[in-house]
Order: structure tokens, then sequence, then C-alpha cells
């Protein structure tokens, strides 16, 4: 006999095949059912539509950039061991982003890179070649190209041992603008210094020994505090103990506070320090000592 199934007979055979059409979940056989149900428990069961969604798991929206997107485009040379550089944010200091010698190892490769950098500010793009003869064009056709917002803002790839770009402006400064102009001597690699917090202690900007690879030549920083201590402390060192003026070339440092020169100099021994700005709190701390009060 066979199965009334929707006010019509069918076999057992053909009850297996319309279950397996209705249902999306597990195909479930005619043993399972139980061949010889009776008419109203077969009634009973609930068919899922074919059409029914699949609910999905929601996914994981990726971190959106909500400043600027910078796109670093490189093909190497026939040595991409020996490219490197750095991106410098020159309204804060801050290195934003970098490659180590030894990152490429593909030769003739083209790599693209995407970063998310705060809009509105200055960079500063350096790229060095351990070889000294730049990407192209004795050891390869090697080129890079830096895109903001869509344009070419730098590019290039014949240079020796390095090249540097700029693009973009500082906004204003609302807070204490320093101004360090370093024109080098003859041995720039010995030159270093540093900027500090008087009464915090903070190093707030530094070049090493070693940073400044071309002689004679001027480097420019800038940099916006907007600390409420306001002393800074500016030390130039030479490790040579020859200063930078005037035994081996004519160089010279000049430091700005707001546009208006705080300290400069060239002639000294190992080093020179001076201090500019000012600060309620360094003040408590002097009154303090001075009373006795503060240890």
């Amino acid at each position: 006999a066979g199965i009334l199934f929707n006010n019509r007979a069918f076999t057992p055979a053909q009850v297996h095949t319309k279950i397996q059409e209705s249902f999306t979940g597990p195909v479930i056989d005619s043993k399972t059912l139980g061949v010889g149900l009776a008419t109203t428990e077969l009634s009973c069961i609930t068919m899922r539509p074919s059409f029914s969604p699949t609910t999905m798991s929601p996914s994981t929206s990726p971190t959106l950039c909500l400043d600027e997107y910078l796109e670093i485009h490189l093909l190497t040379d026939n040595f991409p061991y020996e490219t490197s550089w750095t991106l410098t944010n020159k309204c804060s200091g801050e290195i934003q982003a970098s490659v180590d010698e030894g990152h490429y190892q593909g030769a003739s490769t083209a790599n693209t890179d995407l970063y998310c950098i705060p809009e509105d500010q200055q960079y500063k793009f350096e790229i060095f070649d351990s070889g000294d003869d730049g990407i192209c064009c004795n050891g390869g056709v090697g080129r890079y190209r830096l895109k903001l917002k869509g344009e070419v803002v730098a590019s290039g790839a014949e240079f020796g041992s390095s090249e540097v770009a700029t693009f973009g402006k500082c906004p204003p400064c609302t807070g204490n603008l320093i101004d360090i102009v370093v024109w080098t001597d003859n041995w720039p690699g010995d030159t270093a210094w540093t900027l500090k917090n008087q009464v915090t202690g903070e190093i707030k900007a530094s070049v090493l020994a070693g940073d400044y690879t071309e002689g004679n030549s001027k480097k420019s920083h800038s940099y916006c505090f907007t600390e409420d201590d306001q002393k800074y402390e500016y030390e130039i060192t030479d490790e040579f103990e020859d200063g930078i003026c005037c035994f081996e070339g004519d160089g010279r440092y000049q430091v700005s506070l707001n546009g208006v020169i705080v300290s400069s100099g060239g002639e000294f021994g190992s080093s020179e320090t001076s201090t500019f700005g000012s600060s309620t709190k360094a003040k408590s701390r002097k009154d303090m000592n001075d009373k006795g009060l503060f240890r």
C-alpha cells in the first residue's frame, strides 16, 4: 500500500525523493522517517522551503584609515638587498615607516606598500643604496614612486648612496616652533645633537653620530611642541672633539624659537649646550631647591 502525503498516494521511494527535494538540511532516509507512518504523523513534518536564506556570521570589517593613504611603489634593481628607506613626519619628527637593508630580496621585482599617515603634514622620504649606485641604471633598471591622494608626490631612480624627497606642508604651529639648522663640516658623521625638555628630561628630538652623511651641507629640522613646560636644552657634540668649525670645514648651527634665534655656534670642543624658553614648573623647582624643600 502507498503512503498518503499531501492528499496523494506515494510509494516509499517516492516519499524519500520528495523529502530530499524539500529539505535543505541533512538528507533523511525512509528508515529514519519510518515507512508506514500514519497520515496524521506525516502531515506534522515541517518542511523548510528551499529558498530560505542562509544565516551568515558577521564578518570583521577591516580597520579604516581616517587620515591619508600613501602608496609606495618600488621596482628593485639587480641588487634589491642594498635598498632601504625611511619616511619621516617633518612636523613631529616621528618616523612613520621604514624598510631596512635586506628587506627586498627579489631582483627586478615590483613592490607596492600602502601606509595610513596623518593628513596635512610634511614628509621626508629618504631612500638609500648601500652599493652607492642607486637603483638605476648600472645594476638593473629600478625606480620608486610615491602617490598621495592618487597624485605622484615623489619619484626617482638614478642617485648615489641616497636621495631625499619632501612633500606636503606642516599646519601652523599653535605652540612652540623650534627650528634647528646645522651646516656640516668636512666630517658630518662626527656630529650629533639632542633637544630635550629640561623640566621632564624627555628627549624631544635628536640626531645620532653617523646620521649626517653629506659634508658641507645644510640640514634643517622643525618641531612644534604644545606642552606646558617650555624650557628646553640643546646639546651638540662632536666625536673628534674639534667642533664643526673651523679646523675641518666651516660648519655651524642655529636654533630658533618661534622665529627668534636663541642659540648658535660652531667653534667648540667635544660639546656645547644652551638652554632657552621658560617654565613655571622649572621656576617652582628652583625655588624649592633654594629653600631646601626639594631634594
